[in-house]
């Protein structure tokens, strides 16, 4: 997304756009920036059910965000974040947000960096 489009997005789904229930984006088209600025739109959004950020460069600051979403929003119930660049610390903060999420189904995260304690 070049910035315009982007930002005409995030308007869109602060708004409740009822076109937009599942949002794809494509290697390097959102940064970890950008995706926190998504997570804050997406929080009171009902309309949006799916994401999908497969190889994304997302890493910890990015799924942080996404983790802060998950904890308030109740329509989101598919998540895909393979092969992205998310480390321990995004994965703890992401199982931490799920355990009071009731909406997502389902979540998928292989290939990742993700350790042991992650």
């Amino acid at each position: 997304y070049v910035d315009e489009e982007f930002e005409a997005l995030i308007e869109h789904l602060r708004c409740n756009d009822p076109t937009i229930s599942d949002l794809e984006f494509f290697p390097e088209t959102v940064s970890n920036e950008r995706l926190c600025e998504l997570a804050e739109a997406l929080k009171a959004n009902t309309v949006v059910k799916e994401l999908d950020f497969v190889y994304c460069l997302i890493g910890n600051e990015g799924v942080v965000a996404l983790a802060s979403l998950l904890r308030v929003n109740t329509t989101i119930t598919e998540l895909d974040l393979v092969d992205n660049d998310i480390g321990e610390e995004g994965a703890v903060a992401l199982a931490d947000a799920i355990r009071l999420n009731l909406s997502l189904a389902k979540l998928n995260m292989s290939r990742n960096g993700i350790g042991t304690a992650g």
